[in-house]
């Protein structure tokens, strides 16, 4: 499968003008059992994912129909097709809500659905994804024109016996273009990385299921703006230029899910303090990067000029699995007839973090460090989507109680950033046409606000949030597909504001598939 990528982004929210991207993927089957437990389409899908069309021998393991072979479809492997992954669980998540779930295996779910579950079937498979990336900067570049010349690989194996199943996953990749023609801070990271895809126990029956390991945790309805799909963290090198459900990352956690018919609740907890995969703080794509160059204090002194020439690297307060590191979570997902509903609380630490100015003296040094702190915080969800003949209506809203922001007073001359908790209410609206043979319409704004706050009122607003976290956002989308699913056309379009004072960005995506 070849795939023919064209990206294009323009204003502050992304410095990557454009990119042209051709992606090579070859599928490997391995080592199969026998009798693994499949389906057809999940039964809440509605719509398609944004990856290359299936065949039509192909299940489709997706809350949102998806694509590609039903024991390829991996939650952890998001990108296992090579065109920025598939929603491969929709509504749900690893294990998924529904029938199928996204390894293309019949879950528990109280009823029909679960037929099989305990009985003596089993199966063990082997499978691998090798893929290739090639992406261009546009003239001029600046920085060479070669942005990506990434080969990367994925390996999965799985077994599953009755009641039980295991996975262990690995993903590899290595970028030539970062050999010597990108700063070395961002060699670090770009050029090589190695880490586990979704790995997991779990055991499963007709009404509960338990599950412990590397999990990756998808929530929400909304495509390109949601704002409830908080519990997973994120591959946030190249925002924007990456498909949503492709960036989200498994973290070590267990989950407990018990199923009450078509209804479905979860509790679960995250062991391990994982932020993501993030951009250096002075890198091509990251969010603080004019913060550190342009704050009051900063912008024009010496200070700037240390800054700009330093290996800055972010140190988080907490990292890894700790007693300090539990995040619970929870959900409860609701089938009522034409609509699905779910109610999503989290207690998490802050991924952004609060960053500190390093002192003086540490600019002396080569490479220096940048203290994060991720404070703890809750918040609170709520998701639903229903269809009307071809129109389907969804909507997302979350309430982030406490959330930690970082604010300076530009009246102090020194870089000095302060703290403050707020309360932060975001809410996405989409609608999604599905009328039209092969092809699917759909558009989303999403929209922020603080709750009145009597400190900010107090100091008469001098004390102002230093990143846009209320900036509103509109995306459409077309997608089409066609030659009998052999050709999958997609164009999206972000714009960031009202009136795109935050910029936009462009994304055209062409697939096609010869079986």
């Amino acid at each position: 499968m070849r795939v023919l990528r064209l990206r294009a982004g323009h204003g502050p929210v992304t410095r990557a003008a454009a990119a042209l991207v051709c992606v090579t993927v070859a599928q490997l089957g391995g080592l199969s059992g026998v009798a693994r437990a499949q389906g057809s389409a999940a039964a809440d899908a509605v719509g398609f994912g944004p990856v290359t069309a299936p065949s039509a021998t192909d299940a489709t393991p997706s809350g949102r129909g998806g694509s590609g072979d039903a024991g390829d479809a991996e939650v952890g492997d998001a990108d296992v097709s090579g065109t920025d992954g598939a929603d491969v669980v929709g509504f749900g998540d690893a294990v998924g809500f529904g029938a199928v779930d996204a390894h293309g295996e019949v879950t528990a779910t109280g009823g029909d659905d679960a037929e099989g579950v305990g009985s003596n079937r089993h199966a063990l498979s082997l499978r691998g994804t090798l893929a290739t990336e090639l992406a261009l900067r546009p003239p001029p570049a600046g920085r060479g024109v070669l942005a990506k010349a990434r080969a990367w690989t994925t390996l999965t194996l799985r077994y599953q016996r009755g009641l039980f199943r295991a996975q262990v996953g690995g993903h590899a990749a290595y970028d030539l273009a970062y050999l010597d023609n990108e700063p070395a801070v961002d060699r670090d990271a770009y050029e090589r990385l190695v880490r586990i895809d979704e790995s997991y126990l779990a055991l499963s029956g007709a009404h509960a299921e338990l599950a412990t390991g590397a999990l990756v945790h998808a929530m929400g309805t909304a495509d390109l703006l949601g704002v409830v799909d908080v519990v997973a963290p994120r591959d946030l090198r190249e925002p924007g230029l990456t498909d949503p459900a492709a960036t989200r990352l498994p973290t070590f956690s267990s989950r407990l899910s018990l199923f009450f018919g078509p209804h479905r609740l979860e509790v679960g907890v995250l062991h391990e303090a994982h932020y993501g995969l993030r951009p250096a703080p002075l890198g091509e794509f990251s969010p603080v990067r004019d913060l550190l160059l342009n704050a009051p204090g900063v912008a024009g002194t010496e200070l700037h000029v240390l800054l700009a020439t330093r290996d800055l690297r972010y140190q988080d307060d907490v990292r890894g699995v700790s007693r300090r590191a539990q995040q619970p979570f929870a959900r409860a997902r609701f089938e009522l007839g034409p609509v699905s509903a779910e109610v999503i609380y989290a207690r998490l630490r802050d991924r952004l973090g609060l960053l500190r100015f390093p002192e003086m003296e540490a600019l002396a040094n080569p490479r220096v460090d940048l203290p994060l702190a991720h404070p703890f915080y809750d918040q609170l969800g709520v998701a639903a989507q229903g269809a009307v003949g071809a129109w389907v209506l969804s909507f997302e809203a979350l309430a982030e109680v406490g959330k930690p922001i970082a604010v300076a007073d530009p009246s102090v001359p020194a870089p000095v950033v302060l703290a403050e908790r707020r309360d932060l209410f975001g809410a996405v609206l989409g609608l999604r046409y599905e009328g039209l043979p092969g092809v699917v319409l759909s558009a989303e704004h999403r929209r922020a606000t603080y709750a009145p706050n009597d400190r900010a009122e107090s100091n008469g607003d001098a004390l102002r949030p230093l990143l846009p976290f209320t900036l509103s956002a509109t995306a459409l989308r077309y997608q089409h597909r066609l030659a009998r699913d052999r050709v999958e056309l997609e164009l999206a379009l972000v714009v960031f504001g009202d009136r795109g004072e935050g910029g936009l960005l462009g994304r055209a995506f062409v697939s096609y598939r010869p079986t």
